[in-house]
C-alpha cells in the first residue's frame, strides 16, 4: 500500500513548484532549508551489504562510515585459475553480489544485539555475541558471532574497482546464503579499520584484541610514571633506585613490545579502500559501493512520487537504501547543500557560512561536520521491492531519468542520462561522534554541483 503522505501545504506548494522547473533555483532552496527545522528523522545501517537494513537511533561514526555498515558482503565463489607458465593455482578475486543480480537478497533480514547499537556501549561484547541472519523459506536463521573464536582465512574479494582481502565466515555461512541464492557463494568480513568495533575486529584478522594491547599500554605508562618518580626522589643509591632501574627496563619491554605489535599490523596486510580522490581524496569506505554514508530528505522522496503518474505506487524509502534521512527542508534542498552539521547543542542558530565567531557558530562546531560530495546515480537495485524481492524494469528509475537526470540538473555531460537520487557524504569529523535521531541539521555552506 502507498504510504500516506503528510498534508502540508507548504511542503505541496514546493513540491509542485519543483515539478514546474527543470531544477531548483538555488536562491529558493537555500532560503527554504535555512528557515525550516531540518532534523535527521532515520538512521540505518546495512550490516551485510544488500541485504535487509537495521534502525537505529544513534549511530557512531568510524573511519568508513557509520559503525556496522556494510560491514560484510556475499561474493560469488571463483575457483582458482591455473598459470600455464609455472603450474601453480592463482588466487582468484570473488566479486560481490547484490540485488542487482540476486533480488533475493531483498528478502534477508539481519538483526544485531539492542545493546551494541546504544550510544553508551562501552565496546565489549558479551559472549556469544552474534549477528542474527533470516530470509523466508530457510529452515534456520544464520548466526555470525561479532568476535570469532579463531582467525578467520583470507579470501580475495572485489567491490566494483577495488581488490582487497576479506575474512571468509566460514562453511556454514556459505552454505546459508548459498542455499537462499541458489549459487555457489561466501560470506566475507571487512577486515580493515573503521565499520566495526575493535572487540569485533581483531580476533577477525590474527592481532591481540585492541582492549589487551589498550591494557599493556597502560601499564607501560605507569611503569615510565614510577620510574620518573623514583628517580626524581632519589638521589642516592639506594635500594629503592634499583627498584627504578627494574620498573625503567620494564617500561623499555613495554615499548618495544608495543613496536612489534605494531609491525605485526602493519605486516598483516589490513585492507583499505580509498574513495574516489576526485570527490573524496583523503576518505576511505569499506564494502560500500563507493562511499561512506548516503543521505536523502523525506521530502525529496515526496516529490519523487508527486511526480509519479496516478494509479503508480509510491515509493518506500528503503528502495534507495539511505544511511541518513532528514525532515524539515523542501524537497530537493540537499542539492546545493554543501557541508552540514549534525546534532551539537543549539545547533538550529547557526548561521549558514559558519563566519560568526559568536557562540551559536562555536556551538555547532559541536556536531558531526559532513561534506557533500557526489549525487548518488541510482541503479536497478531501485526497482526491487524490499518486501517481495521481485524487480520491476520501470519505476523509480523511468520518472527519474525524466525529472532527475544529470542533464536536468547541469551536472557534467557524462552523466547526463543517468538518474541522481540523494547524496553521497564524507565526515570531517574524528571517529567515535555520534549521530542521533532527532538531531538538527544545519547547513554551513551550499554550492552549485557541476
Amino acid at each position: 500500500a502507498a504510504p500516506a503522505l503528510s498534508l502540508d501545504p507548504l511542503r505541496y506548494t514546493s513540491i509542485a513548484l519543483y515539478l514546474l522547473c527543470d531544477q531548483p533555483s538555488p536562491a529558493t532552496v537555500d532560503s527554504m532549508s535555512v528557515s525550516c527545522a531540518t532534523r535527521v528523522s532515520s538512521l540505518t545501517v546495512y550490516p551485510v551489504k544488500s541485504c535487509g537494513g537495521v534502525r537505529c537511533e544513534t549511530a557512531t561514526l568510524t573511519e568508513t562510515g557509520l559503525q556496522f555498515d556494510r560491514c560484510w558482503m556475499v561474493v560469488g565463489v571463483q575457483p582458482p585459475s591455473k598459470n600455464r607458465r609455472s603450474r601453480s593455482s592463482t588466487e582468484p578475486t570473488n566479486h560481490f553480489v547484490s540485488q542487482r543480480s540476486d533480488p533475493k537478497m531483498a528478502l534477508v533480514t539481519v538483526t544485531l544485539p539492542p545493546y551494541i547499537l546504544a550510544a553508551d556501549w562501552d565496546g565489549v561484547l558479551k559472549p556469544g555475541a552474534a549477528m542474527l541472519i533470516a530470509a523466508p523459506g530457510m529452515a534456520t536463521p544464520l548466526e555470525v558471532p561479532l568476535a570469532p573464536a579463531a582467525p578467520l582465512p583470507r579470501v580475495r574479494v572485489g567491490v566494483w574497482e577495488w581488490t582487497g582481502m576479506g575474512g571468509d565466515e566460514g562453511a556454514a555461512a556459505s552454505a546459508w546464503f548459498s542455499q537462499h541464492l541458489g549459487r555457489p557463494v561466501m560470506l566475507v568480513r571487512w577486515l580493515g579499520n573503521g565499520g566495526l568495533p575493535p572487540s569485533a575486529t581483531y580476533p577477525a584478522r590474527r592481532v591481540p584484541m585492541c582492549i589487551a594491547v589498550q591494557r599493556r599500554a597502560r601499564l607501560m605508562a605507569a611503569a615510565a610514571t614510577a620510574c620518573g618518580v623514583v628517580v626524581k626522589i632519589s638521589r642516592v643509591k639506594s635500594p629503592l633506585m634499583q627498584w627504578g632501574k627494574l620498573l625503567a627496563s620494564a617500561a623499555a619491554a613495554a615499548v618495544a613490545e608495543l613496536a612489534v605489535e605494531a609491525i605485526r599490523v602493519a605486516a598483516s596486510g589490513v585492507p583499505r579502500r580509498p574513495t574516489d580522490p576526485e570527490f573524496a581524496s583523503v576518505h576511505c569506505t569499506n564494502f560500500s559501493d563507493g562511499f561512506p554514508m548516503l543521505l536523502i530528505s523525506d521530502a525529496s522522496l515526496e516529490g519523487l512520487n508527486a511526480a509519479l503518474s496516478p494509479g503508480e505506487p509510491h515509493m518506500p524509502m528503503n528502495r534507495f537504501r539511505p544511511n541518513i534521512t532528514v525532515s524539515g527542508c523542501s524537497p530537493f534542498a540537499e542539492d546545493i547543500w554543501g557541508s552540514v552539521v549534525i546534532g551539537g547543542e543549539g545547533a538550529g542558530d547557526a548561521v549558514l557560512g559558519g563566519e560568526e565567531e559568536g557562540e551559536d557558530a562555536q556551538t555547532v562546531r559541536d556536531g558531526v561536520l559532513c561534506d557533500f560530495v557526489k549525487p548518488c546515480s541510482r541503479c536497478t537495485i531501485t526497482t526491487v521491492d524490499q518486501a517481495t524481492g521481485k524487480a520491476s524494469m520501470r519505476q523509480p528509475l523511468q520518472k527519474l531519468r525524466e525529472i532527475r537526470s544529470g542533464e536536468k540538473l547541469g551536472f557534467r555531460e557524462e552523466w547526463k542520462d543517468q538518474p541522481m537520487f540523494g547524496w553521497n557524504l564524507v565526515a570531517r569529523s574524528p571517529p567515535g561522534a555520534v549521530l542521533r535521531v532527532g538531531d538538527v541539521v544545519s547547513v554551513t555552506e551550499t554550492r552549485q554541483f557541476t
